[in-house]
């Protein structure tokens, strides 16, 4: 526990000069860092919602009841994190780095819930959340694939 409180410590006050620093670069590059920032975005939201209902689809045309299954458990694990995260998203009402005053501290409490757009919406991460839920389920399906038992 105190490992994390200390990488979330750190976290914080690197916020801002890793934000300026990524700025900078980026008008500097003319785009480079926002072209892999899209690469990620694809990868991370309909990537994985794509790769679980591939593997529920192609399970169920070929009979496969395991990869039909790992399939259908990846698309919940997408949607329960995609609906805690909204619902982070709109509790805490953080504005995203683009917004003036550009201040990690600009949060308001519900204010995600009640702005049009995404301005105020900018933690926690979807993608990450989308991805983490993927890769989660996954070791205990290969355990039951496999008959490999889950350490």
């Amino acid at each position: 526990l105190a490992g994390v409180l200390a990488l979330g410590g750190l976290a914080y006050l690197a916020d801002d000069p890793v934000r300026d620093a990524l700025r900078t670069r980026t008008e500097a590059t003319g785009g480079v860092v926002h072209a892999l920032d899209r690469i990620g975005y694809y990868h991370g939201d309909p990537g994985v919602a794509i790769l679980s209902v591939t593997m529920w689809g192609a399970g169920r045309l070929a009979d496969r009841p395991l990869l039909a299954s790992s399939g259908l458990r990846g698309m919940e694990a997408v949607a329960v994190g995609g609906v805690v995260v909204w619902a982070v998203k709109g509790i805490a009402g953080r504005a995203r780095p683009y917004v003036p005053p550009h201040a990690k501290e600009d949060w308001t409490l519900l204010r995600g819930l009640e702005t049009r757009g995404g301005d105020y919406r900018a933690m926690a991460s979807g993608h990450a959340a989308a991805a983490v839920g993927e890769a989660t389920i996954m070791p205990s399906e290969r355990c039951r694939w496999t008959k490999i038992p889950s350490t």
